[in-house]
C-alpha cells in the first residue's frame, strides 16, 4: 500500500517468482514511557539517540504511581509468538501503548475488607477514600468475594482513570 515503505528506513523484502513481496521494516523497535509531565524536545531527541530508537511514544498522567520519574525505567522486551506478526514500528508503538496500559493502569489497585453489602457488583465505580492519607479516589470493583457467616466481604478494586491513552 501507498505511504508503508518510508525513505530513509531498511525494510526486508522477498524475491519469489518474479515479484518482490513486502515482509515489513527490517528492525522493528518503539518504546513506551509513562511520564508525569511531557518531556522537551530536547529530552525527547536525546532519548531517541539513548535508546537508538525513533519511534518513542509518551504517556503523560501525573497520577500514576508507575511513572519514569517515581519509579525509573522498568524495561519489557516483548518479541517471539504474537509480537512477530508486528510488521511496522507504527504498530510496534500501538501495542507497545497496549502493553504500558495494561501493566500500570489496570495493576493501580487496592485490596478491601468491609461490612457485607450483598448488591455491591463488578464492574462497578466507586470512590474510596484512604484512612491513612485521606485521599479520595474513584475506583472500578473488579472482584468481589463474600463471606456470609462472618457478614463481611473482601473488595479486589483498579483505580479507575477516565480515558484509554492508547486510542
Amino acid at each position: 500500500k501507498a505511504g508503508v515503505i518510508s525513505s530513509g528506513y531498511p525494510y526486508a523484502v522477498r524475491y519469489m517468482d518474479g515479484v518482490f513481496l513486502f515482509e515489513g521494516e527490517l528492525t522493528v523497535h518503539a518504546i513506551v514511557k509513562e511520564v508525569s509531565v511531557m518531556p522537551s524536545e530536547e529530552e525527547m531527541e536525546a532519548d531517541r539517540n539513548e535508546n537508538d530508537c525513533r519511534t518513542i511514544g509518551y504517556v503523560v498522567n501525573p497520577d500514576s504511581p508507575y511513572t519514569v520519574d517515581k519509579i525509573g525505567e522498568i524495561r519489557q522486551v516483548l518479541t517471539g509468538g504474537e509480537y512477530d506478526d508486528i510488521t511496522t514500528s507504527q504498530l510496534a508503538l500501538e501495542r507497545a501503548s497496549y502493553e504500558n496500559w495494561k501493566k500500570t493502569r489496570l495493576n493501580d489497585g487496592v485490596t478491601l475488607t468491609a461490612v457485607l453489602i450483598p448488591f455491591i457488583e463488578v464492574n462497578k465505580k466507586i470512590e474510596y477514600t484512604s484512612p491513612r492519607t485521606g485521599e479520595k479516589r474513584a475506583y472500578l470493583v473488579k472482584q468481589i468475594t463474600m463471606d456470609f457467616a462472618s457478614s463481611t466481604m473482601t473488595l479486589e478494586l483498579s483505580r479507575f482513570y477516565p480515558y484509554y491513552p492508547w486510542l
